[in-house]
């Protein structure tokens, strides 16, 4: 806005003017023009142009939840993590490690893990008469049981690893371990398969050994029963020669 007062005349209204002037000038000179606010306009579009792409790339690097959950399934080759990991939702893998499992003694409540077949979840098997029906006898011939001859063995993968090693150029310095069991097929052949493992073309894989202390039980009673009719008539036999004779068989 221009000054409202009068401009002195002679030689100081003169430099008044020009001083005003001036400062026209240098204001129309510091104020934007169209073209530089084109410029502008131009530079902050660039400026926000470049912000979302820098956004987009971030997106991009970024897992979705489906991603996530495919990673925690299956995880990359070389992933580990250090202390204890907690999670209110469902840890599956191809491949779970307990690596200081081995070598924890715990000593306080604890239960017999077991592995769901189907989905290879964590779990324990009740016992509980509460949860069950149908309920019988097992009817375990224990003959069968009695034939199943424990083995000692070696595992032939151990020994390929051993001589992997040396064609390596490594000399393990521990043998290949001789480890104690039974055959899953020889338990197949003699009908237990109830305490066998069979793999997807039903072939014997495995052995359910926490299972065979219920077989064993079954051989337990009937011996028990063997013994107490044995008992029976051993004691009929000793009631007997007493009466004959006066009754000096029953004494040690």
């Amino acid at each position: 806005m221009a000054d409202p007062t009068p401009a002195p005349g002679g030689e100081l209204g003169e430099l008044i003017r020009q001083l005003l002037d001036i400062k026209r000038r240098i204001t129309d000179l510091e104020s934007p023009s169209g073209t530089q606010r084109f410029q502008s306009v131009e530079k902050l579009q660039a400026l926000v142009a470049d912000i979302q792409a820098q956004l987009a790339i971030y997106n991009a690097s970024r897992y979705t939840n489906a991603q996530i959950d495919a990673r925690i399934a299956a995880p990359p080759s070389g992933v580990a993590a250090t202390g204890d990991v907690s999670s209110t939702a469902s840890l599956r893998g191809r491949n779970l490690y307990a690596t200081d499992a081995p070598t924890f003694n715990i000593t306080g409540t604890r239960v017999t893990a077991w592995l769901e077949s189907a989905t290879g979840r964590l779990g324990f098997a009740s016992s509980s008469r509460r949860l069950k029906c149908a309920i019988e006898p097992a009817g375990i011939d224990v003959d069968d049981v009695l034939s199943i001859e424990p083995k000692t063995f070696r595992y032939k993968a151990e020994i390929r690893k051993r001589i992997q090693l040396r064609i390596d150029g490594i000399d393990p310095d521990y043998p290949v371990a001789h480890e104690f069991g039974f055959i899953a097929e020889d338990l197949d052949e003699r009908g237990l398969g109830q305490f066998v493992i069979y793999d997807d073309e039903g072939e014997p894989v495995g052995i359910e050994y926490s299972m065979l202390v219920v077989a064993q039980q079954a051989v337990l009673r009937d011996l028990d029963a063997r013994y107490r009719g044995q008992q029976t008539q051993i004691d009929a036999l000793t009631a007997r020669l007493d009466a004959l004779d006066g009754g000096t068989h029953g004494a040690d």
